[in-house]
């Protein structure tokens, strides 16, 4: 199973659609959704920048399986690729 990770991981795309991040990716992979992104921080709101990841999964993908805040983008999608070995019993 660890070349199909392997293939799949290496295919971050761009996500267009989380227009208000300032950096969004996703990937598509075993019937989960794997997203990493940057939301700038808006000081007139008192938000901070935010750097997270999320799994989702189920019909239409519309289901949160597992999210997470990051020190970094490509620890978000470190942590994203983690998650799923952990939903699938895949292996590092």
């Amino acid at each position: 199973m660890g070349s199909l990770f392997v293939i799949g991981l290496s295919g971050w795309m761009r996500l267009g659609e989380m227009w208000s991040a300032e950096r969004a990716e996703h990937v598509l992979l075993f019937g989960y959704e794997l997203t990493a992104f940057v939301i700038p921080a808006h000081p007139a709101k008192g938000w901070e920048r935010h750097i997270g990841r999320e799994v989702h999964g189920g019909a239409g993908l519309l289901d949160l399986i597992t999210k997470g805040n990051a020190a970094s983008f490509a620890d978000a999608k470190a942590q994203a690729e983690a998650a799923l070995r952990a939903l699938t019993g895949g292996s590092d």
